[in-house]
């Protein structure tokens, strides 16, 4: 698991507030977690004690087999597992690789993170700022199968997958509403914001 506990329970929480923390388990034990701008999909013996407590204090107990719901303060709905889509096998079909900047855009929505392709043209995606730390390899035993880096697809990224060998984290960029904003994203995807040191680089 690489998903940091704090914010993983931050996000479940928003989302059971928000009524749309939606929770499908197929029948080779696989768990579908979603969000709203957020998905993960993990095998249930692979889930910490720490997550799988975070989950049943909001909703009491994982979904059994083949069953998914849609879970709200005011009522749990059934839902069709069909809802859910596979992002472990979608990250295979991705093709550019994106890195964080150090660049955050404040708007009256929300903080978003700036994101960049790290081949080729570099093309800027805004996600929600929890994609800068949501990551969390300290639950990876013995340093191995640390996630590979975020894929996104070449024409137009959507959505951002990480992934390891038995879990993966898709989050959802963030369109801009704005013009100003738009113009503002057209001009970074010209400049390459990708983190190199200087000697510059302190401040003070």
């Amino acid at each position: 698991m690489f998903i940091n506990e704090s914010v993983f329970k931050r996000l479940i929480k928003k989302a059971y507030g928000a009524g749309r923390l939606h929770i499908y388990m197929n029948k080779l034990g696989w768990v579908y977690i979603g969000g709203g701008y957020w998905n993960i999909q993990i095998p249930r013996k692979s889930m910490t004690n720490k997550m799988l407590a975070s989950l049943i204090e909001i909703i009491g107990e994982l979904p059994k087999y083949e069953e998914a719901f849609t879970y709200s303060k005011e009522e749990t709905q059934e839902l069709m597992p069909s809802y859910f889509s596979d992002i472990f096998e979608a990250y295979d079909e991705y093709t550019d690789a994106f890195s964080p900047t150090r660049l955050l855009m404040h708007t009256s929505r929300a903080d978003l993170a700036i994101w960049q392709r790290m081949s080729g043209d570099p093309v800027k995606v805004l996600l929600p700022s929890y994609a800068n730390d949501i990551i969390d390899t300290t639950h990876i035993e013995g340093g191995k199968n640390y996630p590979e880096a975020p894929k996104g697809q070449r024409d137009r990224a959507h959505c951002l997958i990480w992934r390891n060998n038995n879990m993966a984290l898709q989050i959802i960029c963030i369109n801009t509403e704005y013009k100003g904003e738009r113009d503002l994203m057209t001009k970074l995807n010209e400049s390459d914001l990708a983190w190199t040191e200087t000697s510059d680089d302190s401040i003070g």
